[in-house]
């Protein structure tokens, strides 16, 4: 095994400990006195049961050459885009706080976006790397891509996910102009991104508009769209240098609604302080840096394009939480990679980091193999 991948799986083990750690120390007393769930450890549970599944998904990506992905991104972009649908039949898809996001699984909940992110990376990543002239076509080329991806974020749009929309539309267009896409090519494309984004605003403008005002003054409603912020801010304001102590924070005792999911990151800064976050912060860039590495390392483009759209995801994702979190951006339901409780998320990142570690290890082993013919 290679250098960079021992490291990458020590600060992906780190992350995930840190994780289990802050969802049980943010969701034991709630869970505890709740009449749903009358158990401190019930989160706790579901996130280790979500543990074991997303440990088994990171073995099959560990195990299996990802220029296997490559022969199959076809197939597995029609399935996620075909789930992508199947979730939004109203009886088959679970409607949560307004949204159709998941899939009932026995008694578990599957989110088909997750494995929609990972899969169109794999699309994109095959399609650029199989034809090395293919992007500077527009017709033959760029387009089909670009309708490929489309398809993928209008869907998630529909459920309604716009911020996820947004978030893979942008890792995919980044592999593509890394490929060597035009940006003539992508003129007409970000012209009608720009003119649905007009539309979307112009038949929302009324909420968009609220979104925007409470953002940048959370006290216009800090009952209401603002309250969000305004207790994230007190949590993390309240941690100081070295945080209020483990299990010690206020703010999960039904303050700050989602604390457990996208807002996390504030019970690390009560609890754990400036040097908590800090840390965690440094490992999220660790994770940046070695995944940088085993991209750079790898002499196949499919493993770089692929392993560059996985480094890109988890470092974008890890910034924009944390971004929401302490108020420097509007809110976006996107969690923190790890750490945050949920399975499907966590599931599909820990398969996405296997086959980042097959690819250093794919990697070694050839530059192994073609040393002793050099000499």
């Amino acid at each position: 095994m290679s250098t960079e991948s021992k490291c990458l799986i020590a600060v992906t083990l780190i992350l995930f400990a840190v994780g289990l750690v802050m969802i049980f120390s943010a969701t034991a007393i709630s869970a505890g006195e709740s009449e749903k769930f009358s158990n401190p450890f019930y989160f706790l549970h579901r996130q280790l049961l979500w543990t074991l599944f997303s440990l088994m998904a990171f073995f099959v990506g560990f195990r299996i050459d990802y220029r296997t992905w490559k022969k199959h991104a076809l197939p597995i972009l029609a399935l996620a885009a075909v789930l992508l649908i199947v979730v939004l039949i109203p009886g088959i898809g679970t409607k949560l706080n307004g949204a159709r996001r998941w899939l009932r699984i026995g008694p578990m909940s599957f989110q088909p976006s997750e494995f929609a992110k990972l899969a169109l990376l794999i699309f994109v990543a095959s399609y650029v790397s199989s034809d090395g002239e293919r992007l500077k076509r527009f017709s033959t080329g760029v387009l089909p891509c670009s309708i490929a991806i489309a398809v993928i974020c209008g869907l998630t749009i529909c459920e309604p996910d716009v911020g996820t929309s947004l978030f893979v539309a942008a890792i995919a267009f980044a592999i593509m102009l890394v490929a060597g896409c035009r940006l003539p090519h992508l003129a007409p494309i970000a012209g009608l991104c720009t003119a649905g984004a007009l539309l979307l605003i112009v038949t929302k403008a009324n909420y968009i508009m609220a979104r925007v005002s409470v953002f940048l003054d959370p006290d216009l409603d800090p009952a209401g769209k603002g309250y969000h912020i305004k207790q994230s801010l007190i949590a993390i304001g309240s941690g100081g240098t070295f945080g209020a102590g483990l299990g010690e924070g206020m703010s999960k005792l039904f303050f700050l609604p989602e604390i457990h999911s996208d807002f996390i990151f504030a019970v690390i800064g009560e609890e754990l302080g400036f040097v908590g976050a800090a840390t965690v912060i440094l490992l999220f860039v660790a994770l940046l840096v070695i995944g940088w590495r085993i991209c750079r390392k790898t002499n196949n483009l499919f493993g770089f394009l692929l392993g560059l759209g996985i480094v890109l995801s988890l470092s974008l994702q890890a910034i924009v939480n944390m971004a929401v979190v302490t108020g420097s951006i509007p809110a976006k339901g996107i969690p923190l990679p790890f750490i945050s409780f949920g399975g499907s998320s966590l599931l599909m990142t820990m398969f996405a980091v296997g086959i980042l570690v097959n690819i250093s290890n794919t990697s070694e082993k050839e530059q192994q193999l073609v040393a002793p013919t050099a000499q």
